[in-house]
């Protein structure tokens, strides 16, 4: 009886797959969607999901006339798929996390301080674009 020496690696729908060897390091290929042979205990995939994420962001920040303001901001996000080497050795694997929530907060801080309360009621599609 001859066994298989190798593994089946299924990427879904939506992911892409940064290849993994432990003598080698992280490669600059990928798997795309689909099934791949690899080498057990040799070679293993570091899964993104590389659809539109969405992530919400809650801040309270003052605005021009000092008064607190707590909103709530959804932004839709997704990866590069030609700089997921990169954006796993620079950011890890958490990146979303990470990156998102102090750029968020920062951007709807800017901009809320630019408003005081009447602008942000009368203005708030011109302001959320």
């Amino acid at each position: 009886m001859i066994s298989s020496i190798w593994l089946t690696i299924i990427v879904d729908a939506g992911e892409t797959g940064l290849k993994f060897n432990i003598l080698t390091g992280l490669s600059d290929s990928t798997y795309v969607e689909g099934y791949h042979l690899a080498l057990p205990f040799i070679e293993m995939p570091i899964k993104f999901n590389t659809r539109v994420n969405y992530y919400d962001a809650q801040a309270s920040t003052p605005n021009r006339d000092l008064q607190q303001i707590d909103l709530t901001a959804r932004v839709s996000y997704k990866p590069d798929k030609s700089k997921l080497k990169e954006i796993y050795t620079t950011l890890g694997p958490k990146y979303d996390t990470n990156v998102l929530n102090n750029i968020v907060n920062e951007i709807i801080r800017g901009v809320v301080a630019q408003y005081d309360a009447q602008q942000l009621i009368s203005d708030r599609e011109t302001i959320s674009n």
